[in-house]
């Protein structure tokens, strides 16, 4: 039950993120969300850093402590990192 009420509130919180700048052909950063299997799923898009870094506050206020993260959309976190 708690795993149920976790995701819930990570699917809340990442609906109160979606904005009208999902999907912007010239966004420059992304919101990052891990999943519970170690899985990254990006969530929306942003024209700047700061619009990012301010919705990461607050989805940390107010529903999860960790598993996102902004970075620029040239940055896949999906994608091994060359040694």
């Amino acid at each position: 039950m708690t795993r149920l009420a976790r995701r819930t509130s990570l699917l809340v919180a990442l609906s109160l993120l979606a904005t009208a700048a999902t999907g912007c052909a010239k966004c420059a950063w992304v919101l990052w969300g891990r999943h519970s299997d170690r899985s990254w799923e990006p969530i929306t898009t942003f024209r700047t850093q700061k619009e990012c870094k301010d919705d990461l506050e607050v989805a940390r206020q107010h529903l999860i402590g960790t598993g996102l993260v902004c970075l620029p959309d040239t940055v896949d976190p999906r994608e091994p990192r060359a040694k």
